[in-house]
């Protein structure tokens, strides 16, 4: 390598020459000298390029799946605070086949969610500062709803069970991707849903303790998902924070 000049190249100056052509700027001041080093300059150009362009696509792509993350936190979460919040706002009056479209829409939301994490590792660590917008509370809600669809209901007034059934299943994914990354099962599951208030309201709902059985029979279930809301420094989604008019009778 030598310099316009024709002089040898200082180390400052082949350090300076090797960042010019990785980024592809060119080769500055400086040129190589001799039919290899030319080589090896367009093999570390190519090389730069490469780089540069996987880069920023890795990093587009990252930032496509933060607010996919986002979305799918606020779509949750804006039918309510909590499992029993989104089951009193389903209620139709006659059943609660008003909440199937969006059941599917979520399952199918929540399946891009886990590809991406496969994808992405790094999304393991990003946690949203917004509770609105954190996509771990909103798998929490969303999994407290299908519970009590799926064992507080009578079995008449649920939702389609095909779209419970896949909604349940993503969400399953979704914890066994998780799972594998940083994140254990809390030692303790979280408080049960209190149906009672869906009683109150007029919602047809089976027994507190034909409830209470089966949601103990999915107790490490929910202790994995206590464990990515701990892991997230979050706090589980209690039903105190929905108490009032969300709950007052239709």
């Amino acid at each position: 390598m030598e310099t316009q000049s024709k002089e040898p190249a200082s180390w400052s100056d082949r350090i300076y020459f090797s960042g010019y052509v990785m980024f592809t700027l060119g080769n500055g001041d400086l040129a190589p000298n001799g039919g290899l080093w030319k080589l090896v300059t367009i093999i570390e150009t190519a090389q730069g390029l490469l780089t540069i362009t996987f880069s920023v696509t890795y990093l587009i792509s990252v930032l496509s799946a933060v607010n996919q993350k986002r979305s799918f936190a606020q779509s949750v979460l804006s039918l309510g605070h909590d499992g029993t919040e989104i089951v009193h706002n389903a209620w139709n009056g006659k059943d609660f086949h008003d909440i199937d479209f969006l059941l599917v829409a979520a399952s199918s939301e929540l399946g891009k969610l886990t590809a991406q994490h496969n994808a992405f590792p790094i999304l393991h660590f990003y946690h949203s500062t917004q509770h609105q917008e954190s996509s771990i509370i909103a798998v929490a809600v969303l999994d407290e709803a299908l519970t009590i669809f799926k064992y507080g209901i009578p079995e008449q007034y649920q939702p389609n069970q095909l779209h419970i059934k896949e909604a349940r299943s993503s969400i399953k994914n979704y914890l066994d991707t998780v799972h594998t990354a940083y994140i254990h099962p809390a030692e303790q599951a979280p408080p049960e849903p209190d149906i009672s208030k869906l009683q109150q309201s007029g919602i047809p709902a089976l027994s507190k303790q034909t409830f209470q059985i089966a949601v103990n029979s999915i107790k490490e279930r929910r202790q994995l998902l206590l464990g990515i809301i701990q892991a997230g420094a979050r706090k589980w989604p209690v039903q105190e924070q929905a108490i009032g008019n969300a709950y007052s009778p239709k």
